[in-house]
This record gives C-alpha cells, structure tokens and sequence, in this order.
C-alpha cells in the first residue's frame, strides 16, 4: 500500500474515527483503525462491535492495500504532522513521512479486524433536523447507569407522527414530529452512541440521512456523502411511558427560562448535596424558588409568572433535572404544568412545540 493525503484531511476523519473506538476494548484490535485503500479510494474504519464508522478520505492512492493501526498512536503522530502525509506499507511495517518527518508504526495483520457488514434492510430517509432535536432535547434524560441497559436507550417509534422518547426512571424526555416514514418502525438506539453519531452527521453538512434496518441483524445502517455508520440496536422492553404522562393538568405558569435558570442555579447553592432538593412556590403572579441546608443556610428568591391558578402550590423537585431542562431552553418561555405536589409536573416551551419533559417531585417530610 501506498498513499499520499494532507494531514488536515488524515487528522480529520482519525478525530471522528476514534468516537466509535471502545474505551475497554474487549479485544486489542478494537483499539486499532482499518486503513484501506482501494479503486482509488481510501477508507478509514473504526469499530467496538456496538457500533461502526467507514469513511473516505481524500487523498492519492499509488498502490493499493489495507493495513490495522494502533489508534492511539495515529492520532498522537497525526496531531504533529503538517502538509502533505505519505503513508506506504512493507509487511506489517506502516512508514508515515512528510518533508520533516519520518515514522515507522508496527500494525496487525489485516484479517483479525471484523469485517465492516454490507448496508442492508429496509430504508427510509429521515431530515437531519430530527436527529439534532434529538439530541439537543432528548438523550440528556436517559440513564448513565450501565446495570439497567434499557434506560440507557432512547426509543424511536418511528412513523408519520413520531416519537423519541428516553427516561432513566425519575423523568421522561419526548419529542414529537411529522415524519415521511412509510412503514412504521420501533427502535431502540443506546443514547451515548445516539450522541456520537449525531456529530458526524452534523460534520457532513447534509439536510437528511437515509437509514437502512436489519431486523435479521438487528442493526441499522445511516448512509452518508463520505461514511457508512452501522449501530446495533438494543433489545428488550422499554418501560411504558405512557402511563406516567398526566392526561391533563389543572395548573399552568408560564415564565422566563434564563431567569428561572439563574434562580434555580442560586437555589442549588444551598441545596443539600445528595438529593439536591429546590422548592418552587406557585402563586398566581409569581415563582419563589428556594433551597435549606442545614449546614449552608437557606436561600430564596422570586421572579415574575402568568398563572391561572388562585392558589399558593408548592413543590419539591430535583434541582439537576430542572436546569438539565432549562439550559436546554434558554431565553424561550418555560411552561410549567401540574396537578398537586406528588403528581407528575410537565415542563415545555413555546418554541420546540414538539418537546416536552416529565418531571417526578420529591415528597417532602412535615
């Protein structure tokens, strides 16, 4: 093998290789990058079994080949160099050069890397909208929790009116939108991978991705201009969010996210550590937000609200989960729905008419 690429080209696509390395790898080939060039093209590939990135990189290809390189030491080598990068292959012995430099990398044997699987299934294309609404509005809210691998997901219940939908037990994130999908799809993405895959699809400055599902395979295929990505679904039951999202609600406030937000974050100063409680206070012309500690203190504070409610209501919520919301919506008006200080509150804003977040208050002891 040999080929020529500038470095700006070379270090790029190694940056959005390496989010689809694992960070334990079960094998030390999951470590590595498959370099591949052929029919003039030159692909870098990246795998943890989970999910999978091709690209093509531009550059000149003088022979063909493939080799598998240690990804740590690419990346740190690529980083140094500068111009244009000659990359030629004697065995299993890689030499990188550039006017200045001149390096020698020990690879693997090509056939221990898993095969990159053939785009396969049913597709359907989907706006690149959608993914960042997702992403900006949804994922945040599934679990970090490894042990509980569901609520680590996000589900897809892809259709003409669809839904995202993640939660990782204490509150539900959904995003509603109006789809071109033909036939109706159910799936579950792991929300970090979600993540990853999402900032390739922005780097590629598309309007729209095209998905290709595997049932048999259980995998699903997002095809760009200059990558192939492959993630394999999870399996399993997502919990039925249905039944935790109140029919309606019998109080609305409506009030300025980045000003909640700052009085939020104050309260949270004085919140106790562990459970980070903050209360919040409905009357019908305004919020007050406020926190104790019996170590720090206490805290209060009031801003402006347009309510429909008589009363006085207060409730108690996790600080965290509110401003995970907030800055989410900064500068756009927050609409905040409840029934009574046990029940299920609804947080959503004006502007992403399709999103809303579900919120479980904290019971306080008397």
């Amino acid at each position: 093998m040999k080929i020529e690429l500038l470095q700006s080209n070379l270090s790029s696509a190694v940056k959005k290789a390496a989010r689809f390395l694992s960070t334990k790898p079960q094998l030390p080939i999951l470590s590595c990058f498959f370099l591949e060039a052929v029919d003039q093209n030159i692909w870098l590939t990246a795998t943890d079994l989970q999910m999978g990135m091709r690209q093509q990189i531009q550059g000149t290809v003088t022979e063909p080949g493939a080799c598998v390189i240690p990804a740590k030491v690419l990346n740190e080598l690529v980083s140094s160099l500068s111009g244009s990068v000659e990359l030629s292959l004697n065995d299993l012995a890689l030499t990188i050069k550039t006017k200045q430099i001149k390096s020698v990398i020990n690879t693997f044997p090509v056939q221990d890397f898993p095969p990159f699987p053939q785009t396969e299934g049913t597709a359907m294309t989907l706006p690149i909208e959608f993914f960042n609404q997702t992403v900006d509005f949804v994922t945040f809210a599934s679990s970090r929790d490894e042990s509980r691998p569901i609520l680590t997901s996000v589900l897809f219940e892809l259709a003409k009116n669809a839904k995202v939908v993640s939660t990782d037990g204490y509150r539900l994130a959904v995003l509603q939108a109006e789809l071109d999908v033909a036939e109706p799809q159910t799936l579950l993405f792991p929300a970090k991978a979600l993540d990853e895959i999402t900032k390739v699809i922005q780097s590629e400055s598309v309007k729209s991705v095209q998905l290709s599902l595997s049932e048999g395979a259980k995998q699903v295929f997002f095809s760009l201009p200059n990558s192939q990505i492959v993630l394999r679904t999870l399996e399993g039951e997502f919990p039925n969010y249905q039944k935790i999202i109140p029919a309606s609600f019998a109080t609305e406030v409506r009030l300025d996210a980045q000003e909640f937000e700052h009085h939020v974050k104050s309260a949270m100063i004085f919140s106790n550590e562990g459970s980070s409680i903050v209360l919040i206070e409905i009357s019908p012309d305004q919020v007050v937000v406020s926190a104790k500690s019996s170590l720090l203190g206490e805290y209060e504070s009031s801003l402006k609200a347009k309510s429909n409610t008589e009363e006085v209501m207060t409730i108690a919520f996790n600080g965290r989960y509110i401003l995970d919301f907030l800055q989410r919506i900064s500068g756009k008006e927050c609409i905040l729905r409840c029934n009574d200080p046990l029940k299920s509150a609804q947080l959503s804003c004006t502007e992403v008419p399709g999103f809303f977040y579900i919120v479980m208050p904290f019971r306080l002891n008397s």
